[in-house]
């Protein structure tokens, strides 16, 4: 079943997301991708509104695990994620912009 409203909109199993789709937070963040079980789960987005960054790539039961870190000047980390997505807590590469 495909459903078709905000916050949320996306394919569901037994009252969770499941599969593709969108859901907006109360904060004005996005996650765009897949879904399991009602967690992030495979590959998607996640837009902060506030910091005007995103993290995209592979997310495994709610966990950001591995992709870009993407900031506002373009410039991005990417790499490998733990627990907390923070540049402590994380391990890859940093590609900042030539001004």
């Amino acid at each position: 079943m495909l459903l078709l409203f905000l916050p949320c909109a996306g394919q569901w199993a037994d009252d969770k997301m499941e599969g593709h789709g969108l859901y907006v937070y109360g904060n004005g963040d996005m996650y765009l991708g897949s879904f399991k079980a009602g967690k992030r789960h495979g590959q998607g987005s996640y837009h902060f509104k506030a910091m005007v960054c995103q993290l995209v790539g592979e997310w495994v039961e709610g966990g950001f695990v591995r992709g870009r870190w993407v900031m506002k000047d373009g410039s991005m980390f990417y790499g490998s994620f733990q627990q907390q997505v923070t540049p402590v807590s994380a391990y890859g590469i940093l590609l900042l912009l030539a001004v």
